[in-house]
Order: structure tokens, then sequence, then C-alpha cells
């Protein structure tokens, strides 16, 4: 891939991030003021489309970005390392360390601030007990309008054994309190397919893992929600240092 498609490739899943909407040549040229033509980014998209990473939707003429964007998006963040701002980051702190004393009070202040900051639902799987935050204003956004998208999302959320094998089999890799993200494409699962989870694994006392994170559409804000995640995660691990 060029730079040049890939700094197009970047507008095309921050727009879409944004408006939910399948994004034309001619509105990236005049929003994000590109140095070239609206006919050559057709023909970048294209190749775009070529290489899987956009798709044509039914309904427009535009293109969405596909799963395997999203993973390269997600790689990028990996790398970049992005950080909270320090004001929100010291708020977020202060709120958690304040509710340290009590796992149920603490995890539903984690879980809060995920839904305030991301819009998806927040989400704790300690054992076979699943903590939610969010879902009653989950139908205001676009993917759960219609009743087939809600009704998938309050499926997996009430469902501690479908959960558990989910985040289970993304465990093989990876490290305890390091953030994972999971695309519902990869999975056998058609309830799923246009969803993702952003979790991170942590121990708490006595040996229990808690799992922490948000589900959400594939159009989730990733540049802000996997260090969102890092820092919760790492704050609650930090505050039941001493029990």
């Amino acid at each position: 891939m060029t730079e040049r498609q890939t700094q197009l490739l970047q507008a095309i899943i921050n727009e879409f991030i944004e408006n939910s909407e399948a994004v034309g040549s001619v509105h990236l040229v005049e929003k994000y003021h590109l140095p070239i033509s609206s006919a050559t980014i057709r023909n970048e998209m294209t190749e775009l489309m070529k290489l899987g990473y956009i798709a044509k939707t039914h309904l427009s003429s535009g293109r969405v970005p596909t799963t395997l964007a999203y993973k390269r998006f997600v790689e990028q963040i990996y790398e970049d390392e992005p950080e909270i701002k320090v004001s929100l980051a010291s708020k977020i702190r202060q709120e958690l360390y304040a509710n340290r004393f009590d796992i149920d009070e603490l995890l539903l202040s984690a879980l809060k601030i995920l839904f305030k900051q991301s819009g998806s639902v927040g989400f704790a799987l300690l054992g076979k007990r699943i903590y939610h935050y969010g879902l009653s204003r989950i139908p205001t956004l676009p993917e759960y309008k219609q009743v087939e998208g809600l009704c998938n999302l309050i499926y997996i959320m009430e469902d501690n054994l479908l959960l558990n094998e989910i985040l289970d089999g993304s465990e093989e890799t990876g490290e305890t309190g390091e953030t994972r993200v999971i695309f519902g494409e990869d999975l056998e699962l058609d309830v799923f397919k246009q969803m993702v989870i952003i979790y991170c694994p942590l121990m708490l006392y006595e040996s229990k893992k808690v799992c922490i994170g948000v589900i959400g559409s594939k159009r989730i804000d990733y540049n802000n929600i996997i260090p969102l995640v890092n820092l919760i995660t790492k704050t609650v691990s930090e505050s039941i240092v001493g029990w």
C-alpha cells in the first residue's frame, strides 16, 4: 500500500467512525482538503477495494471500511501508543480509587466511565457474573436502531458462557494486562458479525481473573477506546494491590 493510499484509508475510517455513512470521494476532498482531485481519490479507492480494505455498499456509491482495514488501523494504534489526556486520566484515577474497597462499586465505576467516554456498552466478566452498563442508551446508535442488532448485543451480554468462550479463545496468546481486540467477523457467530470487543484481562485477589472492556459496533473509536481500556484496567489493578 502506498503512502497516499494509507492516508486515504485513514480518512475513510475516521469519517465512517464519525458519521456511520458510506464515504464518497467529493466529500473527502472538501472536508480533509486533500491535495488531489476527486477523480484521483476514486482511482485510489478502486485499488483499496482490490486490496480488500474498503467495500461498496448496496445503498450508496460511497465506500465503507472492511474488518481488514480496521485491523490495520488497530495495529497502527498499538505502534503509536496514544495516551489519554492528563486531566481526564487524573479524573478517572480519582473516581476509581474512591471505590477501591468495594469490588462491585469499583467495577461499576469503571464501566460507567467506559460507557460515558465510548458510547458503547461497558462490561466486566468475573467468573460466571457479567457486569454491564449502558444498554439503555444503545438504541440511539445507528447500528442498533434495527431490532435485530440490539437483540444480538443483548444476547451476548446475557450469556456468560458464550462471553467466557469468546474471551478465552482470544487469550491463547498474549498476557494478562494486555488489551485485546476481537472482531466478530473472525468468530463463527452470526449474531456477532458486525460487532467488536475491546477488553483487557487482569488478576484480582485470590487469583481471580476479571475481564474489563466494551462491546459495540465495528464503527467504534479505536484510537480513544484502546488507551482508555488500558488506563482503566491498569488503575483497577493498582487500586486493589493492597487487598
